[in-house]
């Protein structure tokens, strides 16, 4: 099965006085039109991200960039965005100055409204948030290094402190590493990648040297699992789903993507209605137990992959677009 979710670690040496150097923990979402459902799950609030687009394809791939902008906002308001357009040695050396001033503003029309405010809906974008870069020649790339380690450095967490600039107990950083120990072992063992509350402070109380004593520092920690990208956690979600932690972003996305791949998924839901029992023969190799299978549902229910609806039956969205991809089409780069 293909991966439309792939995890990569990268780190930007010292740029600046204030800060030695920056490690990122990369998310790089993409993937066909039917996982565009499926990529919201993991748009996380607090972060960087980096909107790519082909400059080659001009004014259609502007207007493409408007679904990714719209979710992103939505689903992650606190974060910064960069729009970097790729394929720069495709647009003609002596027009490209006025072609890339152009599209430029094509980008912040999108944007900004005609005073100059943010547009409603939007992330705030201005022209020092946008770039542009040549994979082949590698031309701008210094410069993209540049912007993200700037910019990064430049992001403030809550009571405006600069995030590069925060201190982190060192209790934290041991925890982190437990659960990054505890990730690979389940990978190993081809267990499941989400821990339980409980068993997650069973985690932090195993912990050598751990000083995580009282509620409120124990969710400052969990925090910032999750903001470094270690953690998976949906907490305004009812029920059992906010009771689980996930390890693995791409455990969970191969789950999800079974209801899309599996070819009989369709075939079991009928004018866009899946029976429950159906939808649970779909749990089968995903990891999710009998016990487990209801956070299961729930998840799918928060992002609008799959709704219940009355007489133990759930609406599945997609299935009512099979063989329509005028009705339900992402946005490709």
């Amino acid at each position: 099965m293909p991966r439309d979710l792939s995890l990569t670690q990268i780190m930007l040496p010292k740029r600046n006085n204030r800060v030695e150097s920056v490690e990122f923990n990369v998310w790089d979402i993409g993937g066909p039109a039917s996982m565009a459902t499926v990529n919201q799950c993991f748009f996380t609030d607090k972060a960087l991200y980096v909107v790519v687009w082909n400059l080659a394809l001009g004014e259609e791939a502007v207007a493409s960039l408007q679904f990714w902008l719209l979710n992103i906002e939505a689903k992650a308001p606190n974060a910064v965005v960069l729009v970097v357009g790729t394929h720069l040695d495709l647009i003609e050396a002596k027009f490209r100055v006025e072609r890339i001033a152009t599209l430029r503003a094509y980008v912040l029309a999108l944007c900004r409204s005609p005073s100059g405010s943010r547009a409603t809906g939007f992330p705030d974008i201005t022209f020092k948030h946008l770039h542009e870069i040549s994979c082949k020649t590698l031309e701008g790339q210094e410069g993209l290094r540049q912007l993200i380690f700037h910019v990064t450095c430049s992001m403030k967490d809550v009571g405006s402190t600069i995030c590069c600039q925060r201190l982190i107990p060192r209790s934290y950083l041991s925890l982190q590493e437990a659960v990054l120990a505890e990730q690979q072992r389940r990978s190993l063992d081809d267990d499941v990648q989400y821990l339980t509350d409980k068993q997650l402070e069973q985690l932090v109380e195993q912990t050598p040297d751990n000083d995580i004593k009282d509620y409120e520092d124990l969710q400052s920690a969990i925090s910032f699992l999750i903001e470094t990208g270690t953690l998976l956690h949906f907490p305004d979600t009812s029920h059992g789903l906010r009771n689980l932690y996930f390890l693995d972003p791409i455990w969970l996305s191969e789950c999800l993507q079974r209801i899309f791949n599996i070819k009989g998924s369709r075939s079991v839901a009928k004018n866009g209605v899946i029976r429950a029992e159906d939808l649970r023969m779909l749990l089968v190799g995903t990891g999710f137990t009998q016990q487990t299978e209801e956070q299961y549902f729930q998840f799918l229910a928060k992002f609008e992959i799959a709704l219940p609806v009355a007489n133990d039956s759930t609406c599945y969205p997609l299935s009512l677009f099979a063989g329509c991809q005028a009705a339900y089409r992402c946005p490709q780069f």
